[in-house]
């Protein structure tokens, strides 16, 4: 059940914002109110089973955005998510000084350019999906603290814009281990011509992952005379890049796009996740079918093998399970179909099926439903 203490909060917010003593405010409030089951007893998938719940995919947010001087504005950004208890996230809080028409700087807690939809993942009304590419968008870090740089221009008749981000980010992985990203740095570009954009993307880090279960493998390790393979088990201080290439086609009626992103660990456990998608939907009206094909392959870096290899039974047997838990191979393929009802309101159904590659036991199908508002 969403706890009303906590939606409390953003509606508290709210008020102060609309209040008298902030003249110079715009408001925006979203909200996604999502339900699914999935279709055996033995399945789950995105946080769903085969009890109907209503929660993982549920969220409200408001953003409000403050001028606060010549040139000078502040954006903040409330969300509850029912995958967290509906406690209140501070998901940006940024000041931004806009030096001309085309060139701006925000510092403060600021969201990654990674991805085509980063910008406004949470507003799901912009969007046919359901939820966005799983495989694709479920990445470690989402937001940092730091600043960017972010400047638009026209060349003949293309438009550009570039953003670059520096900073560092910490907080905790799907399991409860907690991580922290320092010297992120990196940017993207995207160029959009008529119906037609495309957009690329670097960025890199420096991460560690704080976790008592992969310190103890790596004691044993070690004590095994396995020093370098006992440091690939732990992730500590090690750099990770992420590389992005995405485009889409909007010609009004019909809408194609797709996206394809890497992260490559080469000191360190997490191996090399590299996954991809590509969607299609096509307005009939208010209604808008679409489909996704969607792929994750999780491969483990030749330097990893070599050192299993040369290592001892039990140190070679404690890391091929270790680096086992972090393979994948699967496809995802979602059926949906999204009822534009107003300009605030739409309705969206979606059918998805995975197949797990590895393992059948993971396979899942999934139903769900939902409705998506702007306020």
């Amino acid at each position: 059940m969403m706890k009303i203490k906590h939606i409390s909060k953003l509606i508290f917010v709210l008020a102060l914002f609309h209040s008298s003593a902030w003249a110079d405010v715009r408001v925006n409030g979203f909200a996604s109110f999502v339900g699914g089951i999935t279709l055996d007893d033995d399945e789950t998938l995105f946080g769903y089973t085969s009890d109907f719940d209503a929660d993982p995919d549920t969220l409200v947010g408001i953003q409000g955005t403050v001028d606060l001087a010549d040139k000078f504005t502040s954006t903040v950004q409330l969300t509850a998510r029912g995958a967290e208890d509906y406690d209140v996230d501070l998901e940006w809080a940024y000041i931004t000084y806009n030096y001309n028409e085309k060139t701006a700087i925000n510092l403060g807690r600021l969201r990654v350019p990674f991805f085509s939809y980063s910008d406004f993942l949470d507003v799901r009304y912009t969007y046919y999906w359901i939820r966005p590419p799983q495989d694709v968008y479920g990445v470690l870090v989402q937001n940092i603290t730091g600043a960017s740089l972010l400047y638009s221009d026209s060349y003949g008749s293309w438009d550009a814009t570039f953003q670059v981000v520096a900073g560092a980010s910490d907080g905790e992985t799907a399991v409860g281990d907690t991580f922290d990203s320092q010297n992120f740095f990196g940017g993207s570009v995207q160029l959009e011509k008529n119906w037609f954009s495309v957009r690329a993307g670097y960025f890199r880090n420096k991460l560690s992952i704080n976790s008592a279960a992969f310190q103890g493998a790596s004691d044993v390790i070690a004590s095994t005379g396995a020093t370098e393979l006992a440091s690939r088990v732990l992730t500590q201080d090690d750099t990770a890049t992420f590389s992005h290439i995405g485009f889409k086609v909007d010609n009004g009626s019909l809408i194609i796009n797709g996206e394809w992103r890497q992260i490559y660990f080469p000191e360190g456990l997490p191996q090399i996740p590299t996954a991809w998608y590509l969607s299609a939907g096509y307005r009939i009206g208010k209604w808008t079918p679409n489909i996704t094909y969607e792929e994750l392959d999780v491969a483990l870096p030749g330097g990893n093998q070599a050192l299993i290899d040369a290592a001892a039974p039990q140190a070679a047997a404690i890391a091929t399970g270790l680096f086992s838990a972090f393979q994948e191979d699967r496809e995802t393929i979602s059926v949906g179909i999204r009822y534009e009802y107003s300009s605030n309101i739409a309705f969206k159904v979606d059918y998805t099926t995975r197949d797990d590659n590895l393992s059948s036991t993971d396979d899942a199908d999934l139903i769900s439903v939902g409705v998506d508002l702007l306020f």
